[in-house]
């Protein structure tokens, strides 16, 4: 019998190697595409010289944003009632690995889907009862693919450390700015740090609304309160609620996303409510 941590770990290499295999698959067959296309289309009408950028960098600012011209972008006219709340202690890991495979563009054969997305099936010894149990779990698996393939938009609860998936902690460090009204959240370098899983699969944030890495208390007096339990180590970890759209995937496992909004839940160590705050 093989040692549950080693399977554990063999199946987070093997999902590695899976989805960043066929990334490459894809964007070969992309590139292939391409040089067909090419060579057997006629040729283009000669166009008028588009006007000449300028400046040292022009090459670079245009191809940069040639490239992200095509970039997936969060609308934010989307309300907050319409993004899906993942319920990690149903779900662990897997809705990071589900999103990478539905938005990553790979294609996986039917055993991938299930060593990757069915821990009943992985961890079943039996070939009979595996071979038996395949078609039901693979029909819930592209059903669930289906729906994440649909969806872009999801949310997360912060300080969700009784769960068995990614827990995102936030913090207040330093006190109170007067000058700004608001307190600076540095906790995990606020948005710039990666979570990743056991199955090898990394979401990576990126702050794209402007002030959510910052908690404007424009109240003098909740203020001072929060300051004080501050000070006094007496604060809790951030609470509370981000709010993300999918932007991307890199090489089959980097799941990037955009924060769009944030709630957050100020609490003592002895759970006394200090104020939510929306940014």
């Amino acid at each position: 019998m093989i040692p549950f941590r080693l399977r554990l770990l063999c199946g987070a290499l093997a999902l590695c190697s899976v989805l960043a295999a066929c990334s490459r698959s894809a964007q070969q067959n992309d590139t292939q595409s391409m040089n067909s296309a090419s060579s057997s289309a006629p040729a283009a009408a000669p166009q008028p010289p588009a006007t000449a950028a300028t400046g040292v960098n022009a090459a670079a600012a245009q191809a940069f944003a040639n490239q992200n011209a095509g970039a997936q972008q969060p609308d934010a006219n989307v309300p907050l009632a319409n993004y899906t709340l993942i319920d990690q202690n149903a779900l662990g890991v897997r809705w990071l690995t589900y999103i990478a495979v539905a938005h990553g563009g790979q294609t996986l054969s039917d055993e991938e889907k299930l060593n990757l997305l069915s821990p009943r099936y992985y961890n079943e010894p039996d070939a009979f009862r595996k071979h038996q149990m395949a078609s039901a779990e693979l029909a819930e698996i592209n059903a669930n693919l289906a729906r994440y393939k649909a969806q872009r938009y999801y949310a997360l609860k912060l300080n969700d450390y009784l769960t068995r998936g990614i827990d995102i902690t936030q913090s207040l460090t330093s006190g109170y700015d007067f000058d700004s009204k608001s307190f600076a959240v540095l906790g995990r370098n606020c948005w710039n740090m990666p979570y990743s899983t056991a199955q090898g699969v990394t979401l990576r944030f990126t702050d794209t609304k402007q002030g959510t890495c910052a908690i404007r208390v424009a109240d003098e007096n909740a203020a001072r309160a929060i300051e004080q339990a501050r000070a006094s180590f007496h604060l809790n970890t951030l609470g509370g609620v981000v709010y993300f759209f999918v932007a991307g995937v890199d090489n089959g496992n980097s799941v990037n996303v955009q924060v769009t909004h944030v709630r957050y839940d100020i609490t003592t160590l002895q759970q006394q409510a200090l104020g939510s705050f929306e940014e």
